[in-house]
């Protein structure tokens, strides 16, 4: 895992604490000190896992996280947030990341947070299934009439949500609050974006559309 320590000193949860976690874990870990830092190992060499620390949604930030997710859309990406206000929770998923651990989470949940994406998956079998849409159990890849999908975790979590209510009306407020940890609409468009990336990559060029929009009430996936 490549732990980056944006901002150096500032804001909770310090890049080598996070470090001393993964090392109690028996994980293999950098700290890349900056930014660009971070980028230069990350071209440099396979990385499974990127932590981003002291999220605060500034212009560079955002900028990396959003190259990172466009260079390397296997990358498994959490932050740990400067704060936890809504605006910066869905930033940091609207750039790329796949989870968001607040600012003031106890060391508990921060090693439980870390020993979870260290797990990695092994698809196995076959979790759940709409039609000819299979999701594989511990994994971010689906099938579509047998065509494998490579999905971000959070479009698997969305899918997931979905599959488990198959044929009911999941509203944008719902999916905002359970899948996103937002409870309180900041007035972003991050589920209509999700929605779009995950309708497109599971219906696209096939003739029986899975995932629509019901106007006024939400999302069917069936």
């Amino acid at each position: 895992m490549l732990v980056v320590d944006y901002n150096g000193a500032e804001g909770a949860w310090s890049g080598a604490e996070i470090i001393g976690l993964l090392s109690k874990l028996g994980a293999c870990a950098s700290l890349a000190p900056n930014l660009d830092e971070g980028r230069r190992i990350l071209s440099g060499g396979p990385i499974r896992c990127l932590t981003l620390r002291n999220w605060d949604a500034s212009p560079a930030a955002v900028e990396f996280l959003t190259r990172s997710r466009s260079d390397f859309p296997a990358l498994t990406i959490q932050v740990v947030g400067r704060d936890n206000e809504p605006a910066h929770i869905a930033s940091a998923y609207d750039s790329g990341s796949d989870h968001f651990i607040r600012s003031d989470c106890s060391p508990q949940e921060m090693e439980a947070r870390l020993r979870q994406i260290l797990s990695g998956s092994t698809p196995s079998s076959t979790d759940v299934s709409v039609d000819d849409l299979q999701v594989w159990r511990d994994s971010r890849i689906a099938f579509r009439a047998g065509t494998p999908i490579q999905l971000s975790g959070k479009e698997m979590e969305i899918l997931r949500y979905m599959v488990a209510r198959k044929n009911q009306a999941v509203s944008r407020a719902e999916l905002l609050e359970k899948v996103f940890g937002i409870a309180h609409d900041p007035g972003t468009n991050i589920v209509e974006v999700h929605i779009h990336r995950l309708r497109r990559k599971i219906d696209s060029g096939q003739s029986h559309k899975l995932l629509t929009t019901i106007r006024g009430t939400g999302y069917v996936l069936g």
